[in-house]
C-alpha cells in the first residue's frame, strides 16, 4: 500500500499486540470453524494471506467491534464479499456459496483499507458509538458536519481546533456524544483519518453519498 494507505491504516483503532494473530484466534473461536468445507478452508487461507500481506487484520476487528453487542444491525456493502466477515458475523451472506470475489472488498492493489458501513437497528447506532467510545475514547471519534452518516476516527486525540462542537443526541434511538469537524469530509480523508459508516435512518441513506446495497444486491453486484 502506498503511503496514504498507510496513514489511513495507522488511524484504526486496536488495542492489542497483534492483530493477524487476534484475527487468527477469534475466527477460530467461532462454532462454525470446525465445520468448514474443504472449499471454505481454502477461501479462508486466501483471504487471511491477503489480509496479513496488507496489514488490515485490525480493519477486520474494528469491524467486528462495531457489532460487538449483539445483533445491532447489518452491513451495507461489499462487506459480504468477504468470508472472514460472515465468519465474524459481520455479513449474513456466505461468499463461498455465491462465488462472490474477495476483490470487490479487499485486493493487495487496494488505494485504501476497506471500510464498514452499518444500518443500526432499534437503537443500535447508541449502542456502538458509546460502546466504541467505552473501548477506544470517545475523543477519537468524530465527523464532518457536512456528512451525517460518515464518522472518521483518528489514533490520537483529534485537536480541540479541529473540533467546532460536541452534540449530546437524545431520544427515542438512545443518546450518545459526537464530536463535529468544522472541516468537511473530504479534508478530513485526505488528512488520512479512517472512515466509517453507522445509518440509522431513511433520511441518513438518503443524505448520505454512501452507496448502500442490501444483502440481495450484494449477491447481484459481487457477481458483476
Amino acid at each position: 500500500m502506498d503511503k496514504q494507505s498507510v496513514r489511513w491504516l495507522s488511524n484504526v483503532p486496536y488495542v492489542g499486540k497483534n492483530a493477524d494473530q487476534e484475527l487468527a484466534n477469534t475466527i477460530a473461536a467461532t462454532p462454525y470453524f470446525i465445520t468448514l468445507s474443504s472449499k471454505e478452508k481454502q477461501r479462508l487461507d486466501y483471504e487471511m494471506n491477503i489480509i496479513k500481506e496488507t496489514g488490515t487484520a485490525k480493519v477486520f476487528l474494528f469491524g467486528r467491534e462495531l457489532l460487538n453487542n449483539g445483533s445491532l444491525g447489518t452491513t451495507l456493502q461489499n462487506e459480504g464479499c468477504s468470508f472472514v466477515n460472515y465468519l465474524l458475523g459481520l455479513s449474513k451472506v456466505n461468499p463461498v456459496l455465491y462465488d462472490l470475489p474477495f476483490v470487490k472488498f479487499l485486493n493487495k492493489q487496494s488505494t485504501r483499507p476497506p471500510k464498514y458501513c452499518i444500518y443500526a437497528l432499534n437503537g443500535g447506532k447508541a449502542k456502538i458509538l458509546n460502546h466504541l467510545y467505552e473501548k477506544f475514547g470517545k475523543s477519537l471519534f468524530f465527523k464532518s458536519k457536512t456528512h451525517g452518516a460518515i464518522y472518521l476516527v483518528s489514533s490520537k486525540s483529534v485537536e480541540n481546533k479541529m473540533i467546532q462542537k460536541c452534540v449530546s443526541n437524545t431520544g427515542s434511538r438512545g443518546s450518545y456524544e459526537e464530536n463535529i469537524s468544522f472541516m468537511t469530509y473530504k479534508e478530513l480523508v485526505n488528512l488520512g483519518f479512517y472512515e466509517f459508516g453507522i445509518i440509522d435512518s431513511i433520511s441518513d441513506i438518503r443524505s448520505s453519498d454512501t452507496v448502500v446495497f442490501t444483502e440481495e444486491e450484494i449477491l447481484q453486484k459481487g457477481r458483476n
